[in-house]
């Protein structure tokens, strides 16, 4: 009996010690959160100057120590809080806090804080950005940051950028430009002949990246692009082996087309082995033509 209550006693003295270490990490794992969220702590970053260079070198600083500490969550957020105190205090001064953001744009840093950079540049002048955004668009570096500068110079330039963006989607493979349907989007809300026939090219060659090849068909169609229907009607009929491409070139036409392209949806249903296939004309077919 004796040796009973002191294996019990000795089991709830290992509880009480387990417990106990359990409050102190959820305890250290709480300051770590209010440490990010804001609480005061001696490791919080102190307000940034106001000095244009010293606000730079601020800023390169915090970015030194988010790139160096890969793992540590909590300094790599303090790191990033510093960062932006630094780019709104840059952006509050105006002009004067321009070039020193072309120089923080051009330093090494995330991605997505040198797109935060770019767009504070546009807020402060346009007309001094467009240039920045287009070097980074034609660079070989991180292909969403290049997108992201697209976006910013068709806004502030579309004129001078489609053209790039065109060229691009005449170029690139999916394989080597990954965000390839992105460009697809972006030159399509301006379109244009170039446009249409860059996409066309992308349509019909989906080895370039299948999922560029669907957003250029889905664009032709929102485009509602004439010079489309042939090509779109050949990949409905030579595509057997890839049922989203044909799907998309349906949709494409009847966007296109409307009833007028009714004729050829009849034909392809009529002679389709596929029953899956023939299923989605003849639905197409009783939305569209038979209203």
């Amino acid at each position: 009996m004796n040796r009973a209550s002191l294996l019990l006693q000795s089991l709830i003295l290992v509880l009480v010690v387990v417990c106990l270490l359990e409050v102190e990490r959820v305890r250290k794992s709480a300051e770590a959160v209010l440490l990010v969220a804001g609480s005061p702590s001696p490791r919080a970053p102190a307000p940034p100057a106001r000095d244009p260079d010293s606000l730079l070198e601020e800023l390169r600083g915090a970015c030194d120590r988010f790139l160096s500490n890969p793992q540590d969550p909590v300094e790599q957020r303090l790191a990033e809080r510093q960062m932006d105190a630094s780019v709104a205090a840059l952006k509050a001064l105006g002009g004067a806090g321009f070039g020193p953001l072309a120089a923080a744009l051009d330093s090494p840093a995330p991605a997505a804080f040198r797109q935060r950079v770019l767009e504070t540049m546009a807020g402060i002048d346009p007309g001094r950005t467009i240039e920045p955004a287009l070097r980074i668009f034609r660079s070989p570096g991180d292909p969403i940051l290049r997108m992201a500068a697209a976006a910013v110079a068709m806004r502030l330039d579309p004129d001078r950028t489609l053209p790039e963006l065109v060229s691009l989607l005449r170029k690139e493979s999916e394989r080597s430009f990954p965000p390839l349907g992105e460009a697809v989007s972006l030159a399509a809300e301006k379109g244009g002949p170039d446009v249409e026939r860059a996409l066309l090219d992308l349509a019909e060659h989906p080895d370039r990246g299948r999922s560029s090849s669907y957003r250029a068909i889905e664009a032709l169609g929102v485009l509602k692009a004439p010079a489309a229907v042939a090509s779109l009607r050949r990949i409905v009929l030579s595509e057997p082996q890839d049922g989203v491409l044909r799907r998309k070139g349906i949709q494409a036409l009847v966007q296109i087309q409307g009833k007028e392209g009714c004729p050829f949806l009849e034909e392809c249903a009529r002679g389709e082995r596929d029953e899956i296939f023939r299923l989605f004309l003849e639905n197409v077919i009783k939305e569209t033509c038979r209203k």
